[in-house]
């Protein structure tokens, strides 16, 4: 009973978290759409 509770509010927690996400990222992307490569650029990261 506890371990079904446990994985179903960590399953909730997640889904929250990704669809929270989702909506700050997709208007930063339509206000600023060129941010994402200076950002990359700038800490040199292998992508």
């Amino acid at each position: 009973m506890k371990g079904k509770l446990l994985i179903l509010l960590i399953i909730g927690i997640w889904i929250g978290m990704l669809i929270g996400i989702s909506f700050v990222e997709a208007p930063l992307k339509f206000r600023a759409p060129n941010i994402m490569l200076p950002l990359f650029t700038k800490r040199n990261l292998p992508f």
